[in-house]
């Protein structure tokens, strides 16, 4: 969702302790799009943008991962949707990152 508070505290560097092994694979995401990230004017933007990221790289991880290969393997239709929730007007956004498939 939106204005996730691990999404900003992987992006401001300031998680601690067991958090920031938790946030880690987000810290790594913020830095191999850091040039995506920069090119945005605020903070707001830049957090915006992460927390949709990081919906792509989960559909990304769940799309390799051993049950849905092996549903897909079995024939089964499974399709994933990067989609993302607004708390402030309690909409979800579709992102256009579908999934239909393995890898």
């Amino acid at each position: 969702h939106y204005r996730c508070g691990g999404v900003r505290a992987a992006l401001e560097h300031n998680a601690t302790g067991y958090t920031k092994q938790w946030l880690a694979p987000l810290e790594q995401l913020a830095l191999e799009q850091k040039a995506v990230l920069e090119s945005l004017a605020t903070f707001d933007e830049r957090w915006a943008k992460l927390c949709e990221l990081n919906v792509i790289r989960q559909v990304v991880t769940l799309r390799q991962s051993s049950l849905l290969k092996s549903a897909w393997s079995r024939g089964r239709s499974v399709v994933l949707h990067g989609w993302i929730y607004d708390l402030a007007d309690g909409l979800l956004k579709d992102l256009n990152f579908d999934v239909e498939g393995p890898p």
